[in-house]
This record gives C-alpha cells, structure tokens and sequence, in this order.
C-alpha cells in the first residue's frame, strides 16, 4: 500500500513541473508506442516514439516534459516531436 502512494505522488510530482509544458493533441488513434512509430499531432507535428509502452486512447493529450520525453494520457514515454 505505501509503495502504490509513493509511486502515485511522485506522479503527480512530476506532471506538477508539467503545468508550464507545452501541450499537444494526437489526431486520432493511439495505439501505444512502439520504436520509431509518428503519430500526427492535430497542428501536424509529428510525434516519434522512442521507448515502449502499450496504451489505447483516441486522440488523447500529450504534454511535452522536454526534448525527448512525453506523458500520452496519463503515461509516460519517450518521444520527440517535430514538424
């Protein structure tokens, strides 16, 4: 029980660094991150994903931590993004 709050505040921790980040929509589907798979953001930047993760969402958040990581609907991966 401790260690599921523990890992729940430092969540929360850092998507708090997160408020000032930039904010981005994938346009459409997403069907969790594999090695170099790009979705389409809905301003047409590319995201490009970097790490694996299996999540399913429609067109669901993203928020930029910084150059080469993200949190795609509440998950984090590594990803860049660029037109």
């Amino acid at each position: 029980m401790f260690r599921k709050i523990l890992l729940a505040t430092a969540a929360v921790v850092s998507l708090a660094g997160a408020a000032h980040a930039e904010k981005y929509q994938i346009a459409g589907k997403f069907e969790g991150c594999n090695y170099d798979r790009i979705y389409r953001l809905t301003d047409g930047q590319l995201l490009t994903c970097h790490s694996y993760g299996h999540h399913h969402a429609y067109r669901p958040e993203v928020i930029r931590l910084d150059g080469s990581r993200v949190v795609i609907d509440g998950e984090r991966y590594e990803a860049t993004i660029d037109y």
